[in-house]
């Protein structure tokens, strides 16, 4: 499983929006062909706290995640999972 850091997942597409959220986020993600992810969020401790499944397209990929309302606030990391990589990013969360 290859780790790209922020910077690399920004580059290849990844984006979290809005960041800082405070009821749900939209992440935004490009990507050359279909494929099956799994997306991740992880608390400051590096605890899972939502797993979700999605479903990718050749292309511009939203995926609305709107579960945080059990959710302490502080800062998570996003991680992509699709065809054995991994992309990263990070959000803050206050209510």
């Amino acid at each position: 499983v290859q780790d790209n850091s922020l910077k690399d997942g920004a580059k290849r597409g990844l984006t979290i929006m809005p960041n800082a959220a405070t009821q749900n986020i939209r992440i935004i993600f490009k990507t050359d062909k279909r494929a099956e992810a799994t997306i991740e969020v992880v608390d400051e401790t590096g605890k899972k706290v939502l797993q979700k499944s999605a479903q990718l397209i050749a292309g511009k990929n939203n995926i609305d995640i709107d579960n945080f309302h059990s959710l302490n606030e502080g800062t998570y990391t996003i991680n992509l999972i699709s065809n054995n990589e991994t992309y990263t990013s990070k959000f803050l969360f206050w209510k």
